[in-house]
Order: C-alpha cells, then sequence, then structure tokens
C-alpha cells in the first residue's frame, strides 16, 4: 500500500510540467482564438467606414486589427493599400505586397488574386511594365492549362488549330474555365501585342476566348439544352438574348479580347485569320465601338505603334 502511495505521488510530480504546459497552449489557443475574433470585428467595422468613405477612420480600423493579429492578417494591409492606392501607390503597393507575403493566411485562399490584380494595375499605371508582367504571369502559373507541362501538347494544338483551321474549330473543340487566370490573359494578350511579341499575344487572347466561351455555352445549354454550338457569332447572337450572358460579355471584355486576337494574327502575317475575326465582331449586335473598329480594319487593315517600354 506504501508502494502504492508513493508512486501515485511521482506520477502526479512527474505529470504536473506537461499538464501544466497543456493547459498553457489551451490557454493561450484560446486567447488567440479571442484575438482573432475581435480583429475581424475591427477589421468589418473598418470596412463599414471605408464604404462610407470615412477613410481616415477606416484606415485606424484596420491597422487596430492588424495589430490585434500581431501584423499577420492580409486581409488588413489589402485594405490598408486600398486606401493608399488613392493617394499614395508606393505605400498601396507596399501593402498590397505585404498582404501577398502572408497569402497563405487568407481566409479564403483565392483573395490573393484579387490583390495580384490589384499590383499589377498599379505597376501598369506607374508604367513599372516589367513588373506588372511578372505578376500577371504569377496568376497564370497557377492555370494549369497554361503553365503545366502535362498540356503543352494542348497549347500548341490550340495555336495551331487556330492558324490552321480558325476560331470555330478551336471555340468547337476546347473547353475550359479557369475564372482567377481570365484578366490576366486578357492583359498579358494585349501587352504582347502591344510589345511585338505576336505569337504569345495569340496564344493568351485564344486562352481567354476560350474561357469566355466556355461558360457562355454552359449557361445557354442551361437555357436552351438542345443547343449545339455552330460558331462563334451565332454563339454570340444567341447570349444577346439574356441579359446576364450579355452582361457577362461585356463585362470580361470578349469584344476587346477577339479585337486584338484579330490585329496580334494579322500582325503575325496572317491576315485570313485576322479577317475572320474581325467579321465575327463587324455582325455581332452587342458592341457598336468594337464592331466600328473591326468593319474599318476589313476596310483597310493597320497596327499600333509599338509600346515603348524601356
Amino acid at each position: 500500500m506504501q508502494n502504492i502511495r508513493i508512486f501515485v505521488i511521482f506520477l502526479i510530480f512527474s505529470l504536473s510540467p506537461f499538464v501544466l504546459s497543456l493547459y498553457s497552449q489551451q490557454n493561450n489557443t484560446s486567447q488567440r482564438n479571442k484575438d482573432t475574433t475581435k480583429a475581424w470585428i475591427v477589421f468589418e467595422k473598418g470596412k463599414e467606414y471605408y464604404s462610407k468613405k470615412d477613410y481616415g477612420l477606416a484606415l485606424k480600423s484596420f491597422k487596430d486589427a492588424l495589430n490585434m493579429r500581431r501584423g499577420i492578417f492580409p486581409e488588413a494591409e489589402e485594405a490598408i493599400g486600398d486606401i493608399f492606392s488613392m493617394s499614395n501607390i508606393d505605400l498601396a503597393i507596399f501593402h498590397y505586397r505585404r498582404a501577398l507575403e502572408y497569402k497563405n493566411a487568407f481566409n479564403i485562399p483565392d483573395e490573393r488574386y484579387r490583390v495580384l490584380y490589384k499590383l499589377a494595375s498599379l505597376y501598369k499605371l506607374t508604367k513599372k511594365y516589367n513588373k506588372m508582367e511578372e505578376t500577371y504571369t504569377t496568376i497564370l502559373r497557377d492555370d494549369p492549362y497554361y503553365s503545366d507541362k502535362k498540356y503543352e501538347k494542348l497549347r500548341d494544338s490550340i495555336y495551331k488549330n487556330f492558324l490552321n483551321k480558325g476560331l470555330d474549330q478551336v471555340i468547337l473543340l476546347y473547353r475550359f474555365d479557369v475564372p482567377f487566370s481570365l484578366k490576366a490573359h486578357i492583359e498579358l494578350g494585349h501587352f504582347y501585342y502591344q510589345t511585338g511579341r505576336y505569337r504569345e499575344a495569340i496564344i493568351n487572347l485564344l486562352f481567354a476566348t476560350i474561357n469566355i466561351f466556355s461558360v457562355t455555352i454552359k449557361e445557354i445549354l442551361r437555357h436552351e439544352p438542345d443547343y449545339e454550338f455552330t460558331s462563334t457569332l451565332d454563339t454570340i447572337n444567341i447570349a444577346t438574348k439574356y441579359n446576364t450572358l450579355r452582361n457577362y460579355l461585356i463585362r470580361n471584355h470578349l469584344f476587346f479580347t477577339l479585337y486584338y486576337l484579330g490585329v496580334a494574327t494579322y500582325a503575325h502575317e496572317n491576315p485570313e485569320r485576322a479577317r475572320e475575326v474581325w467579321k465575327i465582331l463587324s455582325k455581332q449586335q452587342i458592341s457598336t465601338y468594337y464592331r466600328s473598329k473591326s468593319t474599318r480594319q476589313l476596310r483597310s487593315p493597320w497596327k499600333e505603334p509599338l509600346l515603348q517600354i524601356y
């Protein structure tokens, strides 16, 4: 009996540090959870101030929320960047980059793409084109169809099918929808055209076009189950019947994308394919601006002067 008492006492003393450590860890976790909750409340208050254009109180709230999370709160860094983007671009860039340093801490992981797009737009605004290109390329690294080696043949076949058989054949054969990469494809496609890299421009603009038509065709099928793809122009005309689809095409810059696909193809010394794309734009009924520009291109094609970036 005496031996049992001694063993129990020994066990209590030997386990005490472990029990105390476990208790301390639980307390620390509980405190961190409380701090995180408070930080989100303060952050949401900052968003409320921001929506009311009370930027001073919004900035204070975002900074307070950031401090509560011990400097690891990418959403708050982004929000601070949004405020500074109106007055101090360098500080805005600093805070967007800070948000990306802690991208793994985003509550919703895909929100990092939103920050990358904001960063790229500021680089474009300040004519830091190399950094702009690098930022868009960072986004596209996560687009498997564009960046993964296993899809290399797919990329090559899309490009060759377009040049050999035209845009209708490309839209008929390929379907993929990667929403986060769409704008990067459009922006890079336009930039590559402006800088004389016509092959790269065509590939990016084709990827953007396939993305847009993949969504559009899926939505048309929801309204018209018997629909079958016949041509790009026919699909655009069907989309005009539905406000949501019409707005989708405008919002995602389909006509800008097709126009620059045409001019990049013309600059790449394939006027036949360029004319096919311009004909589509000249007959669609949604964008009068690109209908007019394409009609003029059909009459007398021209290339824009190269962007001087160095």
